[in-house]
């Protein structure tokens, strides 16, 4: 049981960390583009950067959080606290979002998908294996 609760928490971290990754490559590689979709305007160079700062940097520190996880085993269970904590407090200021700013069908099916990824990382979190003791790397 223990093999697979611990290969569990690494298919978890590997998919957070590869989807953060493409996310975080997409607004900063395209902010302009990748944030049409959310229809925001992005209308002088100021507006492109901050996009490209907030959210492909901010993307790409979540990714690198379950990079580290993966590679090192001894911060596998930091990186997915750490990741549980950020995807929490984005799920309840999209809460707040939709209770402040109204709801839309984007905001709907975003909330649903930060809502996966904090049920995923709860799961892993609470099914780390705890009476382990930290892996070499």
């Amino acid at each position: 049981m223990g093999k697979v609760r611990v290969w569990t928490v690494r298919a978890v971290l590997l998919f957070i960390a590869l989807l953060y990754t493409f996310i975080g490559y997409l607004f900063v590689s395209d902010p302009v583009g990748t944030s049409d979709g959310f229809k925001t305007v992005l209308d002088s160079p100021t507006a492109i950067t901050t996009i490209r700062v907030t959210y492909g940097m901010g993307f790409l520190s979540l990714a690198l959080t379950a990079w580290v996880g993966l590679a090192w085993r001894r911060y596998e269970f930091h990186a997915v606290t750490f990741l549980l904590a950020m995807v929490c407090a984005v799920v309840v200021f999209r809460l707040y979002g939709l209770i402040v700013d109204g709801v839309s069908e984007r905001n709907l099916e975003e909330l649903r998908d930060e809502s996966t990824g904090l049920v995923l990382l709860a799961i892993v979190w609470f099914a780390f294996p705890k009476n382990q003791p930290a892996a070499a790397s």
